[in-house]
């Protein structure tokens, strides 16, 4: 018995010649078509697969989230006197001696664009006269309240109330004196930087009618 050397032999010419002219009871051309259908069979196989690795469809790859950049905060800039108007009224036209009367501001944004206004108590300057005198003022009167930041629209109002007592004031005092009598009165203010262009007009008599 010849020993084995561990390796097969190399091909011989007759299977060499089987690969290349297949054999069989069949005409040669029809193994032929068989081996091209295979291999054809094959390389659809491996296109497929490669193609759906690549994102399939050969067509553009798909893309990625997109993120919106967010808009950058527009700055409102602070409320200049020229854009802002005030308007004053009182909550009734006649009041009964010694009756307490409420003022109101209203402050409208006139411009086109809006506009941050700082309404601080320090910087709202009331006053009442009666002819040519000035009776009352809150000029010389500390307050308590802080200063609150607040923006406005165009066309948009802010309105800035205060109450008188009805009574004469010291002069360059916060202290009340008399009662003011029958007469014919306006108000006035700046507020915030903003004056009234006319003041309003209200009247006392002794029983408020």
């Amino acid at each position: 018995m010849t020993a084995s050397t561990g390796s097969e032999p190399p091909p011989t010419i007759n299977q060499m010649s089987t690969v290349l002219r297949p054999v069989g009871p069949l005409p040669p051309r029809v193994y032929w078509i068989r081996r091209g259908v295979g291999l054809l069979i094959i390389f659809i196989v491996i296109l497929v697969v490669a193609l759906s690795c690549s994102g399939g469809g050969g067509g553009r790859p798909s893309a990625g989230p997109t993120t919106t950049p967010l808009a950058t905060p527009t700055q409102v800039a602070q409320c200049a006197s020229g854009s802002l108007t005030l308007t004053l009224s009182t909550d009734r036209t006649t009041y009964a001696i010694g009756s307490p009367a409420t003022f109101t501001g209203t402050l409208t944004n006139s411009s086109t664009s809006a506009c941050k206004l700082t309404l601080s108590p320090a910087n709202e300057i009331w006053s009442v006269t009666s002819g040519t005198p000035t009776i009352w003022t809150n000029q010389h009167c500390q307050s308590s309240q802080l200063a609150r930041v607040t923006t406005i629209q165009p066309g948009s109002t802010r309105h800035v109330t205060i109450q008188w007592d009805g009574k004469v004031q010291s002069t360059g005092t916060c202290t009340p004196g008399s009662e003011a009598q029958s007469g014919v009165y306006v108000v006035h203010a700046t507020l915030d930087g903003v004056t009234a262009a006319t003041g309003a007009v209200f009247h006392i008599t002794p029983s408020g009618q």
